[in-house]
């Protein structure tokens, strides 16, 4: 099961959303979301990753995406305290898919909100280019020639 609307303190009050789950997401009710939460955003920077199509020559059939549920989450948290360390964000949103997905689907979504831009969107580049290596273990699916195993590394704890 997916861990749903968790709100995780930053220490001073303020919260983020954090969600592992199989269920796609929706870019408008997570922006609401966010907004409703925080009222003084100057800028919003967003970043969505999609299961492409192909993987080097070889047509995409699926991908399936695990995670070790306790793990991943402290891993997010971990990813999104040092995110708070290192810029003046107002408020986050880290959603990220697990299970079989298929070519053109979302796997993950990441939303900053700061008062200025260049906060915003450095900030979404760092968060994104951590989850892009720790997070989730993952096996794609060819057409029909098997399965092939990516080349990351599992968080660690």
């Amino acid at each position: 099961d997916g861990i749903r609307d968790q709100p995780r303190s930053r220490g001073l009050g303020d919260v983020y959303k954090r969600q592992v789950q199989e269920e796609d997401f929706s870019l408008t009710d997570e922006i609401k979301f966010l907004k409703n939460r925080c009222t003084n955003i100057g800028a919003l920077s967003t970043f969505i990753g999609m299961v492409r199509n192909k993987r080097e020559d070889e047509k995409l059939v699926s991908m399936t995406l695990e995670h070790y549920p306790g793990m991943t989450e402290k891993m997010l948290d971990k990813i999104n305290n040092e995110a708070l360390k290192r810029w003046n964000l107002l408020d986050t949103t880290i959603i990220h898919r697990y299970g079989k997905l298929l070519p053109g689907e979302q796997i993950v979504l990441v939303i900053t909100a700061s008062k200025h831009r260049k906060e915003a969107i450095e900030s979404c580049h760092f968060i994104i280019d951590w989850l892009n290596w720790d997070i989730f273990s993952s096996s794609l699916v060819g057409s029909g020639i098997g399965v092939y195993e990516i080349g990351h590394a599992l968080a660690s704890t």
